[in-house]
């Protein structure tokens, strides 16, 4: 789910408000119009199976370089939403064809978005099957990163893929896997694993199996999200770790305002007993992002978990795998 920040909000620790956006599709009937290309014209094609795209970062969104139909702009990677998004304002259709998707935000709900066929990703040999597009208006993210931004592109499209987000190099890599869901092109993955987490897929997203204070935590691991969050309403125990640095308000899709703490959270741990480093974080009321991301959660891991991490999304092994940085031999 897309989260982001004012600039003012990112340089002065938490000052100002949040944006949020969700979108997923309800089932739809048959779109009429046009079919869309997308294409991703810094992509690296190194084989049938396997593709490489540098990423450029807007304030902590990751931005890929792409067209739609000959037309330049941003997609932004988005593991926390369901669909394929494309920006209205960039993005007109003549009449809307699907009319059922639903948009949550952490306080709001936003109906009637229409959907269009995207028929197919260029990547010369390397294939993406097309996908129906969401049609959003996505101008006040484009005014507040000072970006132009064509779409979102969320669970739906990279789902059959191994994808490999390295914020060291600032690259994705897409691998395409076998029915194990083992990498095709195993050779041209040169980097060495570290810890291999397990995740649940609970509709479209990614839930970590977290503790804090030997309390358990359901996070939602999302690429699109600039701060972390954490659910007001968690045990005791587990708030006993968050240390309160201010109060704030953030602005939903619904243009309401809520009143939320932001501060810091100490003391979290993934599987396997792994330590997380202190992260800032938001604590508000979560329902509505619970909607959005189609399950229950206590939290959401955001820029502040992966942002100085290299790590590997594999959905049909339900795995996360972390990678050692180059060179040091040492995990972020």
């Amino acid at each position: 789910m897309l989260v982001f920040l004012k600039r003012e909000f990112l340089k002065h620790l938490f000052t100002y408000i949040i944006f949020t956006l969700a979108v997923f599709r309800l089932p739809a009937t048959t779109v009429e119009n046009q079919p869309a290309t997308i294409g991703f014209p810094n992509a690296e094609v190194l084989s049938e199976n396997t593709v490489r795209i540098p990423f450029d970062l807007a304030d902590h969104l990751i931005l890929l370089k792409a067209t739609i139909n000959g037309q330049y702009g941003n997609l932004i990677l988005d593991t926390g939403a369901k669909n394929l998004v494309l920006n209205k304002v960039h993005f007109r259709t003549s009449k809307p064809h699907v009319d059922v998707t639903t948009g949550y935000g952490v306080n709001g709900v936003l109906e009637n978005i229409p959907a269009h066929r995207v028929l197919d990703f260029a990547f010369d040999t390397f294939r993406l099957p097309g996908h129906l597009a969401d049609i959003v208006d996505l101008s006040h993210i484009e005014t507040e990163k000072k970006q132009k931004i064509i779409g979102i592109i969320g669970k739906e499209v990279i789902c059959e893929f191994e994808v490999y987000i390295d914020f060291f190099l600032r690259q994705v890599t897409l691998f395409k896997l076998n029915p194990d869901g083992d990498r095709i092109d195993n050779h041209f993955f040169l980097d060495t694993p570290a810890d291999s987490i397990p995740f649940s897929l609970e509709g479209h997203s990614i839930v970590l199996h977290t503790r804090i204070n030997n309390t358990p935590l359901r996070m939602v691991l999302d690429t699109a999200s600039e701060i972390n969050f954490l659910d007001s309403g968690i045990p005791e125990k587990a708030l006993e770790n968050f240390r309160i640095i201010k109060r704030i308000h953030f602005k939903g899709i619904a243009n309401k305002k809520t009143e939320a703490f932001a501060g810091k959270l100490y003391g979290l741990r993934l599987e396997k007993d792994l330590p997380v480093g202190i992260m800032r974080t938001i604590l508000a009321n979560l329902d509505g992002m619970s909607k959005a991301f189609g399950t229950s959660i206590d939290g959401v891991l955001g820029y502040e978990f992966i942002g100085m991490r290299r790590f590997l999304i594999n959905y049909k092994k339900k795995a996360v795998i972390f990678v050692k940085l180059p060179y040091t031999g040492k995990t972020p």
